[in-house]
């Protein structure tokens, strides 16, 4: 049998590599240098995706909204920037054909989507101390959360630990990375400690002639730059010989990268969306990064190459060093991916009380017991958990059915009944009635709120239309009535938008936008500087000609 050729066979795992590399930088957007910044989309990247599935992509990876808050949204509607009647146009694909009777009143499923939408209902509650204030209305609360408690089983605390530890398993890789799952299990900052050291490692290679002191080899570009500067440094994040392992890293960053890949134990189908999530940590220095190797005619690119995978197989050598560093502190394990979904499999009381203290959640008793048995490397995890279900978990059992009970009292307000009607109510049409704000909850809001704001602003702006036409129509027997006072063209640029309304406002002026280079790319260079400054959008290339223009030694400065 004829054997595959070893060096044929590493390159095409570095060519898939680059190939993977480059789809995961697709969450990031190219941003200029600098002195060439200008506005731009943040997922211009993914434009090509229909829009709800870039906002979800956006929020996976950067961590942001597309959408505004819903109490902006509700603010807009009591101004009639958006109309009731497109709000209700557009939740009509959403309503189910049913209702129920409350009272004397038959609510509609659109009834109730109507009402979390503009009063707020489905918002997560915010200030964990409501239940324990005075409320007038508590005898009423009392008897609906008791109606409550017969059609609604609050979920046992062995189901919950058992979703969270699924639902973190399903998101370890794809919205989760090893270093993220660390901070949020053990109180680590190695995401902050990360981005430290990418931050001064970026700053100084990506310099532009500003240093004083420039960051010397970077002729070798990124990865190599920091390899040999690196093997001399002593490690300010703790990692034990980093010296002696940064000095034995591989030649080409593509194997530093699959080592550190293979390191964590990053199934092959995750790679791509645990790339992305790496990089969206810093959007800005990457997308940078991403521009500069995209232009390849760039002078400081030709000088300094530098480029993605560069950039990380630096990151993920710092991530995969701290995770493994973490994880045999902590847990005993080995710092992988497979190591780790066996630990919360394996140990979901202990994950559980370990990421609740983390996240403050647990009473300062339970705290304190917590990080006793982190500290000791106790096994009474079980003990532990056991006195919590008898002891924390009915006191939340009961402020959630009294917090369902407020909500559904606010609810009949909002639909102008009394809430004490709701005592009289059967439990089942009160749990259907919650079971269709539960499905409604308010992150699911944004996509409604938005189109129904476009299309009042469409409508706004047909008729704006409409009206402007209409005025200019010139009556036969008066010719010239209506000529503007005067004509100007602006740059199409939001910094011009200001003077062209204005210039609007004050009377029968016509205002054009135009290209603000109006055509002319300019690349100027300042006397005795060795760098270009572009004097044209950055969006466009540019010329790749160039002409010069001295000045007389009179005029130099």
């Amino acid at each position: 049998m004829e054997q595959i050729n070893p060096s044929i066979d590493i390159e095409s795992k570095r060519m898939e590599l680059r190939g993977v590399v480059q789809l995961a930088g697709e969450v990031i957007a190219q941003y200029w240098p600098m002195r060439t910044f200008v506005h731009h989309n943040p997922l211009h990247s993914l434009e090509y995706l229909p829009f709800e599935e870039t906002a979800r992509r956006g929020k996976q990876f950067m961590g942001g909204n597309s959408y505004l808050p819903g109490t902006l949204y509700r603010e807009y509607l009591k101004t009639g920037r958006i109309e009731a009647a497109h709000l209700d146009a557009t939740l009509q694909p959403l309503v189910l054909d049913q209702s129920i009777t409350i009272g004397p009143r038959r609510i509609t499923h659109g009834d109730v989507l109507r009402a979390c939408l503009t009063e707020g209902l489905c918002a997560p509650v915010t200030e964990p101390l409501d239940d324990q204030l005075h409320d007038p209305a508590k005898d009423v609360i009392d008897v609906v959360a008791a109606s409550l408690s017969t059609e609604w089983a609050f979920p046992d605390l062995r189901k919950r630990i058992q979703l969270i530890v699924e639902g973190d398993q399903a998101a370890l890789g794809r919205w989760l990375t090893l270093s993220h799952w660390c901070d949020d299990t053990f109180g680590t900052q190695i995401v902050r400690e990360i981005n430290d050291q990418m931050i001064k490692w970026c700053e100084a290679f990506l310099d532009e002639g500003h240093a004083t002191w420039s960051m010397p080899e970077r002729e070798k570009g990124l990865y190599h730059a920091w390899k040999d500067l690196a093997a001399q440094e002593w490690s300010p994040v703790g990692i034990p010989d980093s010296r002696g392992k940064i000095s034995r890293l591989p030649d080409y960053p593509e194997d530093a990268l699959l080592q550190s890949l293979d390191a964590l134990g990053i199934p092959s189908d995750l790679r791509q969306d645990y790339l992305s999530l790496q990089l969206t940590a810093l959007p800005g220095w990457a997308g940078f990064i991403k521009w500069r190797a995209e232009e390849r005619d760039y002078p400081w690119q030709k000088a300094y190459p530098v480029g993605l995978v560069k950039f990380l197989a630096i990151r993920l050598w710092y991530a995969s060093e701290l995770v493994q560093k973490t994880c045999r502190e902590e847990l005993g394990i080995e710092g992988r991916y497979d190591a780790v979904v066996a630990y919360m499999r394996e140990h979901p009381d202990e994950y559980y009380l370990r990421r609740q203290r983390v996240a403050g959640r647990l009473p300062a008793l339970y705290a304190e017991e917590v990080d006793r048995l982190r500290h000791h490397k106790g096994n009474g995890w079980g003990r532990v958990i056991e006195r919590y279900g008898t002891d924390v978990v009915p006191r939340q059992e009961i402020a959630a059915r009294r917090g369902a009970a407020k909500r559904l009292m606010a609810l009949a307000r909002s639909l102008g009944l009394d809430p004490a009607v709701l005592a009289e109510t059967p439990h089942a049409t009160l749990k259907q009635l919650f079971d269709w704000m539960e499905a409604f909850p308010e992150s699911d809001h944004g996509p409604v709120w938005l189109k129904a704001l476009e299309t009042a602003y469409q409508q706004r702006l047909l008729a704006q239309l409409r009206t402007a036409a209409q005025q200019r129509i010139v009556p036969a027997d008066q010719p010239g009535t209506n000529r503007p006072y005067s004509q100007s063209v602006y740059c199409i640029d939001v910094r011009s938008e200001p003077f062209r309304r204005h210039l609007e406002s004050t009377g029968p002026h016509e205002t054009y936008g135009f290209a603000g280079f109006f055509a002319a790319f300019i690349r100027y260079r300042a006397w005795g500087k060795e760098h270009d400054t572009e004097q044209f959008p950055s969006i466009n290339a540019g010329p790749r000609g160039c002409s010069a223009c001295l000045c007389r030694p009179s005029q130099r400065p």
